[in-house]
């Protein structure tokens, strides 16, 4: 070992720390020694980065530390690098060390250094530190805004209206959902521009509130003013139900009578009638604004013709794999001119290949808007009702081709049978057969007629007896059971099936 090599090393150094001293450089422009990062030199400083590892991930606050080894000179202080900028202020003492807050830098790569400076102003870096930074984004706890932009406060809405409103939000906003009344109106609109469709005629005439709640994806919340506005709707039009015998059905012998327990199904009325025949007609006449026929679709059911007015507006497959719990519309109009209108049911005889027949249930018509002395329209009085008031011995027959599945019969000459009604008209609905005898009926106490209730085959549902343009207002009907009959009959026997008032 050279022993003479050591201090001439020491004599070089202090020269170069000399001349930096002075300002002065070997060779002009040529920088100063101190400003270059030097490697390290026999009695210079050996800087090791000691954290984090090169190559760590690395998040909140951490320590960056470093080591010098002086070999024959003093450390002055350590200063750290963030991708070459300072990081903190230089730590002049051991253990050399900075805390570094790593949610101020980007997530991603960085580079860590550690320069140390010597006594005599001479520089040292270690080798690079890379790390990658990975913090996760700070808690969102700021809440959107929101505010609702139409109707505006104290607006009159009806029909279907748009709710709209506008929000925003420091990060995005989430969805906005609409209330009326403090309900969810509609679901959430995700995507601007917010704005939900309100069908005003679900909600009651008269004052409503609108809000709107806007949120964010970290769940906060914030609902806007309330809207106050006011609804309008025009009632909508009442609905009368007129039953099946409100028809006129040609040819009349083509229909058959059917209760709800023939039908398998509960009928309007407990009473309809059905038909395979083709060309078969249901003939309605009202007055209002919109009809519906009420029917009853089955398995055995096949196509309709329907026309209002004399021309064909719709054909109608009745068929269906099972039979629902009760008749429905099968067919329905509105918007009509208010005035009078006649519904046509037309069998058309056919059926799809589904089908086991062509038949045709007509069971009642709803009318909307029905107006009062228009049309054919009639209301049933069955038999049973309380309304109806008897007099003398009568027995109750039931049967699946009767109005109602049932009628009373009496052969008692003191038998009576009375009805008060409000219209302008009256029908008795009876039954004829070779055993029917006769009756006499009378009109707010006046006889009006005297009817042989004969047949010689039996006919259910019958009208036995009409009186129409009556004076609108209170009149009573009486049937009278005789105790007589023809010489074709073999028994006395008067059946009240039901009244129809018109």
């Amino acid at each position: 070992m050279n022993t003479e090599a050591y201090p001439m090393r020491t004599r070089l150094s202090f020269a170069l720390a000399l001349l930096a001293i002075l300002g002065c450089s070997l060779m002009s422009p040529r920088p100063a020694l101190a400003q270059l990062p030097l490697p390290p030199l026999p009695g210079g400083l050996v800087v090791t980065m000691t954290s984090p590892a090169s190559g760590s991930t690395v998040a909140s606050t951490i320590t960056v530390s470093a080591s010098v080894s002086p070999l024959g000179v003093l450390v002055g202080g350590v200063q750290f690098k963030l991708d070459g900028a300072n990081l903190g202020a230089e730590d002049r003492a051991a253990p050399y060390a900075v805390s570094w807050n790593t949610t101020g830098a980007s997530n991603g790569t960085h580079t860590l250094r550690a320069v140390a400076r010597d006594a005599l102003g001479l520089h040292y870096s270690s080798s690079p530190v890379t790390v990658t930074v990975s913090n996760a984004p700070p808690a969102d706890t700021t809440p959107p805004t929101v505010s609702l932009t139409s109707p505006g406060n104290g607006a009159t809405v009806s029909g279907t209206t748009a709710v709209n409103a506008t929000a925003s939000d420091n990060v995005g906003v989430a969805g906005v959902q609409f209330l009326v009344d403090g309900a969810a109106l509609g679901t959430e609109d995700t995507a601007a521009p917010y704005t939900v469709s309100w069908n005003t005629t679900g909600a009651s005439n008269g004052s409503h509130t609108l809000t709107s709640t806007a949120r964010d994806a970290a769940g906060n919340r914030t609902t806007s003013s309330p809207v106050t506005v006011t609804v309008s709707n025009a009632a909508p039009p009442t609905t009368t139900r007129f039953e099946e015998s409100a028809a006129t059905l040609s040819p009349a012998g083509a229909w058959t009578a059917i209760n709800s327990a023939g039908a398998g199904a509960t009928l309007s009325g407990d009473s309809g009638v059905y038909t395979s025949a083709s060309g078969a007609r249901a003939s309605f006449t009202f007055s209002g604004t919109g009809v519906s026929w009420i029917g009853l679709p089955c398995e055995i059911c096949g196509f309709a013709n329907i026309y209002l007015d004399g021309a064909l507006v719709a054909t109608v497959d009745t068929f269906a794999a099972s039979r629902p719990a009760a008749s429905k519309a099968m067919f329905t109009t509105s918007g009509l001119t208010a005035g009078s209108h006649t519904l046509v049911v037309e069998v058309s005889g056919t059926q799809n290949a589904a089908s086991g027949g062509a038949n045709v249930v007509v069971d009642a018509f709803d009318v909307q808007g029905a107006t009062s002395g228009g049309g054919s329209g009639k209301t049933r009085i069955e038999e049973n009702n309380p309304s109806v008031i008897y007099a003398g011995s009568w027995i109750t027959q039931t049967r699946s081709d009767l109005s109602g599945g049932s009628v009373v019969e009496s052969s008692d000459s003191s038998g009576t049978a009375s009805l008060t009604f409000n219209g302008t008209g009256v029908s008795w609905i009876g039954f004829r057969g070779p055993w029917a005898g006769i009756a006499q009926v009378y009109l707010d106490g006046a006889l009006k007629a005297t009817v042989d209730t004969y047949g010689p085959t039996e006919q259910a549902q019958v009208v036995m007896y009409t009186a129409s343009g009556l004076a609108a207002g209170s009149h009573t009907v009486m049937i009278k059971v005789t105790g007589t009959w023809s010489s074709a009959s073999s028994s006395a026997w008067v059946v009240l099936d039901a009244f129809d008032v018109m």
